[in-house]
Parts: C-alpha cells; structure tokens; sequence
C-alpha cells in the first residue's frame, strides 16, 4: 500500500503518519515514528518544527528500524496468514456475534480496503463482538485466562496481544454497523495459528 499513489478529485495525500513502533521495528520494544511527505515545502516546514521542538531519536533505535524493514514483509505475511487461519475459526465460535477484518466482505468498510489494498494482503488485528449476554466481568475473566495473547495496546511485534475495549464508554460516533456487546481485539504475533486457538478455546471455559 503506497499511499502516495492515491489521487484523484475526492481523495489525495500529502502527508503519511507511520507507527515505526508496529510492523517497522519488529520487535514491538521501540518508540518511534516517521512524517513523510513528497512535498519540498512541507518537508521543509515539518523540518523547522523538528528542530524547534528538539525532537531526536537515538541512533541504536534508528539502527534497529533499518534492520528490522529487510523482513517486515516476510512477518506482515505471516502474520496476516494466521489471522486468517484465526478468522475462519472465530467465525464458527457461537460465543461471537460478529468477527471485524477488512479482508472480510461482512466487515463494515471492506470495499475501501479491496479498492485500496489491491495486493489482498491484511494486517494482523482481528477483532470479536461478544455476545451481548456476556458482561464485563465475564470479558474480564477470559482476557486474564488468556496465556499466549498478552495484555496491550501495541501490535505488529513477534508476541499476539488482546485489549478488551467497551465501546459505549469510549465513543460518541454512531457504531450501528457493529452488533451490541464488548469488543476484543486480537493482535496476531508469530505464534503458531493453532496455538493461538488453542488458548482462545481454553480462555471461552471462563465466560460461563
């Protein structure tokens, strides 16, 4: 996905925001980012701001980043393979009322990702809506039986994390293309995809 390659009357880009902590680091134990813009006059604005604010990062972590981009598309490729191999499963759980990828056409905004992602390929976050029988307690209980998925925000590391996200008390938007209960989100790691599912079905016993 190149983001400087879209443009047309509705939609163009000047400038891209990059997490360098995710996907580019590799390892998920970096704090860094990237601006990047084709502009020469923007470039030269974000430059002055840069220097007034004294922003700088470390040369061992920008070391880290270009080492760690030669593979980043081998991980994203695996990670994004068991996803899928996770999203087949997830959907057959009676315990989910809606499964939310972008790959997937039942997924809300999935005709911008197919028009925009055209080589197919998705990152590794999948996200469950629990049926609206389970409370918060119960949610609670299944994301600390969990073993391999540890608790957090990141993603794009070797380690799958969950994060547990009540939705009513977070947003003001309307979320009607989203079924009722309590969000969880999955970020698939490089575990094996049998393993993750394996703790998924060991941590559902919690719920009841």
């Amino acid at each position: 996905f190149n983001a400087f390659d879209i443009g047309d009357e509705h939609l163009s880009v000047d400038v891209t925001v990059h997490a360098l902590t995710k996907y580019p680091s590799g390892g998920g134990d970096i704090l860094m980012g990237s601006v990047i813009t084709h502009s020469k006059a923007l470039h030269d604005r974000l430059f002055k701001i840069h220097a007034n604010q004294g922003i700088c990062v470390s040369g061992d972590d920008t070391a880290q980043i270009i080492r760690s981009l030669p593979h980043m598309a081998l991980r994203y490729q695996q990670q994004a393979d068991h996803a899928r191999t996770l999203i087949t499963w997830l959907q057959q759980q009676t315990q989910f009322t809606q499964v939310l990828h972008p790959s997937l056409a039942s997924s809300p905004g999935h005709i911008y990702w197919k028009e925009v992602c055209t080589t197919g390929q998705s990152a590794g976050l999948v996200s469950v809506i629990f049926d609206s029988k389970y409370d918060l307690a119960a949610i609670r209980r299944f994301c600390d039986a969990l073993t391999l998925f540890k608790l957090g925000f990141s993603w794009g590391g070797p380690m799958s994390l969950v994060m547990l996200y009540d939705l009513k008390q977070m947003r003001q938007l309307d979320t009607t293309h989203l079924q009722q209960g309590l969000l969880v989100r999955f970020c698939i790691g490089l575990e094996h995809p049998q393993d993750l599912i394996q703790d998924i079905q060991n941590a559902l016993q919690q719920l009841e």
